[in-house]
């Protein structure tokens, strides 16, 4: 079954490069090396994949339902699989939950098992606070 794609309003995409930012920092944080857009995984919950040129099937960025593809350019033509007249307070709401999930992993000092380039995390040590 084919996903339905729809083009990201221009807010949306500078919350979404924000979030990438801090992917990026916190995998500095983590790793004490510069992030590489390879593949990373926060507990199963925000999954980032590479770009691939072939075949762009699995999305490139995923949390709480929401699916968004890059370009070949990674900050233009973004598509994502939310209606595009969902509103801009969907949108931040999305983004502040994205942004407190991530601040779990930066702010209580996690030291994840790094495994294949992927960060793996305990989640219920996070669910427990």
């Amino acid at each position: 079954m084919k996903i339905k794609k729809y083009k990201m309003p221009e807010y949306s995409i500078a919350l979404f490069l924000y979030i990438k930012t801090e992917i990026h920092r916190i995998h500095y944080n983590i790793r004490k090396e510069a992030w590489l857009e390879d593949k990373v995984d926060f507990n199963k919950t925000i999954i980032w994949r590479p770009y691939n040129d072939e075949n762009n099937i699995l999305p490139n960025f995923e949390y709480k339902g929401v699916n968004i593809w890059l370009g070949k350019h990674a900050t233009k033509n973004l598509e994502s699989n939310v209606n595009d007249n969902a509103s801009s307070d969907f949108w931040v709401n999305w983004f502040d939950s994205c942004l407190c999930y991530l601040k779990k992993f930066d702010d209580k000092g996690f030291n994840p098992r790094i495994k294949n380039d992927i960060l793996e995390h305990k989640f219920n040590k996070i669910n427990n606070n």
